[in-house]
């Protein structure tokens, strides 16, 4: 039997931490019309979405806010005597039309997106990342049913429902035009989302026992030769149109026909891509994610392509780059980010 293999390149464990950030006891949710609803997090709330509506549970009371009402939570110190009284007289009506996707903005420019259909709720936890009580909130914990995605309140900048901006499509002079930035980043320089070939969404642990399309006992569940423009491609999902993950032509076409130089822009390393007509894109080394953790953020870069492996049930290919650059083949479950293409 052929030996499965995950491609990570030597380097340090990049363990994502955040210090120094000011206590939070409350979680105030904005409405479109300005004003500021605060809960505090002592009443336990819990977070549920329908297609009507949000709904705010705590331990005594229950509110529901008008789909699209609530544009963005963010999180603060608030003492009992600053808790507004607001949500027991929302509006019922709002001309706001509701969005389909939670985004979590992360402070460090990333951020996590979720389908709002696919959330079964939103708690809060005072358990830190090693599973000890603490006396301050530690997390936000978003349920769904494949599992609880924990982020640490001090990782958090702000919750919103407004989707970013699709990327630009940059004409290089190839067949198909490249995306600006990548699926989950709002610009070329952010990593964007870490994704497992063939899943739409992210995930806390990437690892076969987590992977979508892997069956203890059976082996890999078929999804297709190429899965760029399907239902599993993540492009074609979160950015919808005509944008679609590449082929491994259109990567072999995109490593053989542009000028590749290693660089570093606002800060973050990667390869500026050239065309043979002068345009280029930035594609950030985002490093690799497995198990639970990110490996060689930085040094080593990874994007999908929607091709299968040849000869392979376990691979698909994509292209890699460091100071180099290529293609090869990686298990299905690993994860990496995705450039969009189109025509």
């Amino acid at each position: 039997m052929k030996s499965k293999k995950i491609m990570l390149l030597p380097a340090l464990l990049a363990v994502a931490s955040a210090a120094g950030a000011e206590e939070v006891n409350a979680v105030a949710f904005w409405k479109t019309d300005g004003q500021k609803v605060t809960v505090l997090l002592d009443e336990q709330p819990k977070v549920t979405f329908t297609d009507e509506e949000m709904r705010v549970t705590t331990r005594t009371h229950e509110w529901a806010f008008p789909a699209g009402d609530v544009e963005r939570f963010t999180y603060e110190w608030a003492g009992p005597t600053k808790i507004d009284t607001l949500l027991a007289m929302l509006s019922l009506a709002t001309d706001i039309p509701a969005q389909n996707y939670l985004y979590i903005y992360r402070n460090d420019g990333n951020f996590n997106v979720f389908r709002k259909a696919d959330i079964d709720s939103i708690t809060w936890s005072r358990q830190d990342a090693d599973g000890q009580e603490q006396q301050s909130w530690q997390a936000q914990q978003v349920h769904t049913a494949g599992g609880v995605t924990r982020i640490p309140l001090s990782a958090i900048d702000h919750a919103a429902t407004p989707q970013p901006a699709v990327g630009e499509a940059v004409d290089l002079g190839l067949s198909v035009k490249w995306a600006s930035h990548n699926v989950g980043a709002a610009s070329p320089e952010q990593y964007g989302g870490y994704y497992a070939w063939g899943e739409t969404e992210e995930k806390t642990v990437y690892s076969e026992d987590s992977y979508a399309y892997y069956k203890s006992g059976t082996g890999y569940v078929p999804i297709g030769d190429n899965i760029s423009g399907t239902p599993y491609d993540v492009a074609r999902v979160k950015w919808g149109g005509v944008w679609r993950m590449p082929t491994l032509d259109e990567i072999k076409e995109l490593i053989n026909k542009c000028t590749w130089k290693w660089t570093t822009y606002k800060g973050v390393n990667g390869q500026l891509v050239t065309g043979p007509n002068g345009n280029s894109i930035f594609l950030p080394v985002a490093g690799v994610r497995w198990d639970e953790y990110l490996y060689n953020e930085g040094s080593y870069g990874g994007y999908w392509s929607g091709t299968l492996g040849s000869g392979s049930e376990y691979d698909a290919y994509y292209l890699f780059f460091y100071s180099g650059y290529g293609y090869c083949g990686n298990s299905r479950e690993c994860s990496h980010t995705v450039r969009p293409v189109t025509e």
